[in-house]
């Protein structure tokens, strides 16, 4: 009968992100237990479920978080 070899090291779950680039994992980061990773479309579908509509900013308008504008607007500057 075989038995069953009990792991020396005990721990909860752990979740992890991978990056990954022509089959390498170039990068990993751990999920908190306060995170929650999904695709922007995954998100977005949540924010519509729940009520919230999601509307693109008018293309040229400035952006009131950071003062950007819309970069495929020709800003004066660039010229």
């Amino acid at each position: 009968m075989d038995t069953v070899k009990k792991p020396t090291v005990e721990h909860n779950p752990i979740n992890v992100l991978l990056t990954i680039e022509n089959g390498q994992v170039i990068h990993s980061r751990t999920i908190q237990s306060d995170e929650f990773v999904a695709s922007f479309e995954s998100w977005a579908w949540m924010a519509q479920r729940a009520g919230y509509k999601i509307i693109p900013p008018v293309k040229g308008e400035k952006n009131e978080l950071n003062g950007d504008t819309d970069p495929s607007v020709d800003s004066p500057e660039s010229n």
